[in-house]
């Protein structure tokens, strides 16, 4: 196994001085650098969207038992259309301080992965949904 890792990494290192890697991240290293914060995972993320949505916007408990139901209920699709209903539910100006306060008030505990990916020297891109 460690050999095999190890081929993976000289091929990933290669490629990379060639210019032909792009690394593609999501959430997924922040989980892995915040000590497993709930917000740096994309569920624990929408829970706390929906919760906001109560919060701030009066939402009824009813909608918010409907949005953690499609959340967690582990189907891309209905996780996807729930955050396209806390995203319209709370307004862009909400949204980004909901960002600001949830994940960009995340942490850095163990920065390991984080200097790993820039030590490639390879472009980082980003998705969004």
């Amino acid at each position: 196994m460690d050999e095999e890792r190890g081929r993976w990494a000289a091929e990933i290192r290669e490629l990379a001085r060639k210019g032909q890697l792009l690394v593609v991240a999501a959430l997924t290293p922040a989980p892995a650098t915040t000590d497993g914060a709930e917000t740096a995972r994309w569920k624990g993320l929408l829970l706390d969207g929906v919760e906001r949505c109560q919060r701030v916007r009066g939402a009824q408990k009813s909608w918010c038992q409907r949005q953690r139901d499609a959340i967690t209920q582990g189907d891309t699709d209905e996780m996807v259309g729930a955050a396209g209903r806390v995203r319209k539910r709370l307004g862009e100006g909400e949204v980004a301080r909901w960002l600001e306060e949830s994940i960009g008030g995340l942490e850095v505990v163990d920065d390991r992965l984080i200097r790993a990916i820039a030590a490639l020297g390879a472009p980082i891109a980003t998705t969004n949904y």
